[in-house]
């Protein structure tokens, strides 16, 4: 199954179940609107693992305040509509002071209006409530398969990076014979697409996975979009040479040389050392046409940039990647 659709399946029943047992847990302990439970279950289940401790936390700053503030308005203004517009600026104020927005919806949830006792056992309910809402949230978020994730970032990182490589050898079919038809621009368009895609995911393992170095899927992604966009550049600049000079050879033995060390764990530092003597000896051709060898000194210059945003993610990453 796809694994957009699996994560949907999944986090429906999370919380389908979630919220419908904190209502049932609430509701076994006699407490007052056991609705509010599961409604701050799902509330909090809509976040990941890691914004889950953040959020579960301001929740229950946020709660005290509340409950404080609530006293006070209540016991100063008579009228409990003009009481509760009071206090809703008040909290709405704080919780953007303290930037933690999130938490204004379960606030909101306190019944303010349908009691006007503020007593010890209505507090405990609401606390109750509380409790009961988020660590239900708390172990559900908990619950996630999320080690097939990383054993599918890998598998996408190796195909991403064959996919480059054959982009790369496109682009050297194209300098062979630039009056073939080519369908370079749709492929990398494609290719753009799916890196965005897979980009998602890694996202959603980062911010759902307590481990060193679960960033390097979000960054490996990061540095391949870039990538994609200076192709998308050298393929448009190479395109603008009607007939392709003899010295376009340099551009092409490049890449064909470039092509096997398109990888994750490849450190760049030989190719860039190679690209800046082929660099060099461009400098020294004779009898050429400024505008062509302008133009593929641009290309390989658009591979100097290419290079050196995989060189700064390799040396992020370096002792990850020797046993990647």
């Amino acid at each position: 199954m796809n694994y957009k659709y699996r994560h949907i399946i999944l986090r429906s029943i999370k919380i389908g179940v979630g919220t419908t047992l904190a209502i049932i847990i609430a509701g076994f302990f006699k407490l007052d609107y056991p609705t509010a439970a599961g409604t701050i279950t799902l509330l909090t289940l809509l976040t990941t693992k890691k914004e889950t401790v953040k959020l579960i936390i301001n929740r229950l700053i946020t709660f005290v305040i509340t409950i404080i503030l609530s006293i006070l308005v209540f016991n100063f203004i008579d009228h409990s509509y003009l009481a509760f517009l009071v206090l809703l600026v008040l909290i709405v104020f704080i919780v953007n002071i303290l930037k933690c927005e999130n938490t204004l919806s379960v606030n909101a949830l306190i019944h303010f209006l349908s009691n006007n006792d503020y007593s010890i056992g209505f507090i405990q309910n609401e606390l109750c409530l509380l409790i009961i809402g988020v660590c239900i949230a708390f172990i559900f978020n908990m619950i996630y398969f999320y080690e097939t994730y990383d054993k599918q970032l890998k598998q996408t990182i190796s195909y991403i990076d064959n996919k480059f490589q054959i982009i790369i050898e496109k682009i050297i079919e194209y300098i062979n014979y630039p009056s073939s038809h080519s369908k370079l621009w749709y492929e990398l368009g494609q290719l753009e697409k799916e890196i965005i895609d897979y980009q998602k995911l890694a996202l959603e393992y980062d911010e759902n996975v307590f481990a060193r170095y679960t960033s390097l899927y979000v960054d490996y992604y990061e540095m391949r979009e870039f990538q994609c966009s200076i192709l998308h550049m050298l393929h448009y600049e190479i395109k603008k040479i009607r007939v392709m000079p003899d010295y376009a050879i340099y551009v092409k033995d490049y890449l064909a040389y470039l092509k096997p060390y398109i990888n994750i764990k490849n450190d760049p530092a030989l190719q860039l050392d190679h690209l800046n003597e082929v660099l060099e000896d461009i400098k020294k051709i004779d009898n050429y046409d400024l505008n062509s060898l302008a133009i593929l000194y641009h290309v390989l210059m658009d591979m100097d940039e290419f290079l050196i945003r995989k060189k700064h993610f390799y040396d992020q990453y370096r002792d990850v990647l020797d046993k990647f």
